[in-house]
C-alpha cells in the first residue's frame, strides 16, 4: 500500500523551488508550497517527516540516514498520480521521477525549521531513560 500526499502539480512547484541556487530561499519557497496543501495532506506529510527524522537519529545503528530514508519514502509519498493509474499519457520517465522524488523528501528532511504536523490527539511517544 502506498500513500500519495502529493498531486503532480504540487511536486513539479517543490521541484522548481528545489533547484534554487540559495539554500535559504529554497528551503523558504518549499515551506511555503507545503503550507499551500490540504491540512491533512500537510499535516500527514509532516508527521512522517518528523518521524524519518526520529529514525535517523540512530542511523548508527540501524543505517538510515536521511539520504536512505529519501530514496525508500520519496517514491511512495510523491508518486505521480499520472505514472500511478496506467494513464495513456505522454510516456514517463520514471528513472527522472524517482529521482526528483528522493530529492525532494530529502530536502525537507534536511530543513531545521520544519513546522510540527498537528494533531488532534496528543500521540504518545516512547522516550529512552
Amino acid at each position: 500500500m502506498w500513500l500519495m500526499i502529493m498531486h503532480n502539480n504540487k511536486l513539479t512547484s517543490c521541484l522548481s523551488q528545489a533547484d534554487l541556487a540559495d539554500p535559504y530561499h529554497r528551503a523558504e519557497m518549499m515551506l511555503s508550497e507545503l503550507q499551500s496543501f490540504p491540512d491533512v495532506n500537510r499535516n500527514t506529510l509532516l508527521f512522517l517527516l518528523h518521524h524519518l527524522k526520529r529514525v535517523a537519529q540512530k542511523a548508527e545503528q540501524n543505517k538510515m540516514s536521511l539520504s536512505n530514508l529519501a530514496t525508500v519514502f520519496g517514491p511512495s509519498l510523491l508518486r505521480s498520480p499520472v505514472a500511478s493509474l496506467n494513464h495513456c499519457g505522454p510516456p514517463v520517465d520514471i528513472s527522472q521521477e524517482v529521482e526528483v522524488q528522493v530529492q525532494v523528501i530529502y530536502l525537507y528532511l534536511q530543513n531545521q525549521n520544519l513546522p510540527e504536523a498537528v494533531t488532534t490527539k496528543l500521540l504518545e511517544t516512547e522516550e529512552e531513560p
